[in-house]
């Protein structure tokens, strides 16, 4: 008895060690003044965004979606996004100091990277890298020396709104930037 009980602990053991991490069970508001966290918050207008996708996790989740009768309709055009890089044209700094150079990647987080992403003007909240790679879903993901990142808060999202957005609003409100057409 003590033997078949051994077994199912390291069974259940195995399979909570290789389940993704589900740290948010409720999600969190994502407030104004939780920009002013970033290392450099920017205003720009989005030129490029390319939603980089992963096919090792596109794949896996598509087939667990296929075993639903009520989702496998979503199966076919799922997509599961490793990571998002965008161009900005930079109308404003609102906070710290951009280097010369750089590009700027949206990582794997409580929210996003979305698959798209509107034309328009965006606030960002961004950081630099402090390590050239970053590890997702136990794959490396490489980044460039002039990474910068997109911040977030846990549990409540990432630190990129549209600018005529209310929190776009709010946040230029609280770090007294004059509107902009």
């Amino acid at each position: 008895m003590k033997y078949l009980q051994t077994i199912a602990v390291t069974h259940m053991a195995v399979l909570v060690a290789s389940s993704p991490a589900m740290a948010c069970l409720v999600s969190k508001p994502l407030h104004p003044s939780d920009f002013t966290t970033a290392e450099i918050i920017i205003v720009g207008r989005v030129t490029n965004y390319e939603a980089v996708a992963d096919p090792i996790a596109t794949e896996r989740t598509r087939r667990l979606l296929e075993t639903s009768p009520s989702r496998r309709l979503r199966a076919k055009d799922y997509k599961s996004i490793s990571y998002g890089r965008l161009d900005l044209e930079i109308d404003d700094v609102l906070k710290g100091k951009l280097p010369a150079q750089f590009a700027i990647y949206w990582l794997p987080g409580t929210a996003g990277p979305s698959d798209t992403l509107a034309p328009g003007r965006y606030i960002l909240g961004l950081g630099r890298v402090d390590t050239l790679s970053t590890h997702y879903e136990n794959r490396l993901l490489l980044l460039p020396l002039d990474a910068l990142t997109i911040g977030e808060k846990a549990c409540a999202g990432a630190f990129i709104t549209q600018y005529s957005s209310e929190l776009g609003k709010k946040v230029g409100e609280l770090l007294k930037v004059h509107p902009q057409p």
